[in-house]
């Protein structure tokens, strides 16, 4: 999931048509809670959403929530159900994970 942590500072449409259909919302959902619970927090199921508990290492960047109760990587879900945040690149805390795993020496196992 390298691709996922590419440098976005140069991001355009071109390097989006790149990428485009390679990398889902199911492959970005698998990598962020990956990454979320090796950093020591949690994700977990609540109805059609999950409850996230934010890592302590990411909690201090701006934006951030320590805890997210309805959080959905699936378009239809966050569309059809009330205060269920979608999530993907562009939302504060996808972006902190992205941002912590460019800066830091995690390696994905």
């Amino acid at each position: 999931m390298t691709l996922l942590t590419q440098d976005l500072s140069a991001f355009n449409l071109q390097d989006y048509l790149q990428i485009e259909g390679r990398v889902t919302l199911s492959d970005l959902k698998e990598w962020a809670e990956h990454g979320i619970l090796r950093l020591g927090g949690t994700v977990l199921p609540n109805d059609e959403a999950y409850k996230v508990e934010v890592p302590g290492e990411i909690q201090n960047i701006r934006g951030i929530a320590a805890r997210y109760e309805a959080v959905t990587f699936d378009r239809q879900i966050a569309m059809r159900k009330k205060r269920v945040e979608l999530l993907g690149i562009g939302h504060p805390l996808v972006d902190a994970l992205l941002a912590f795993h460019q800066n830091s020496s995690f390696a994905a196992k």
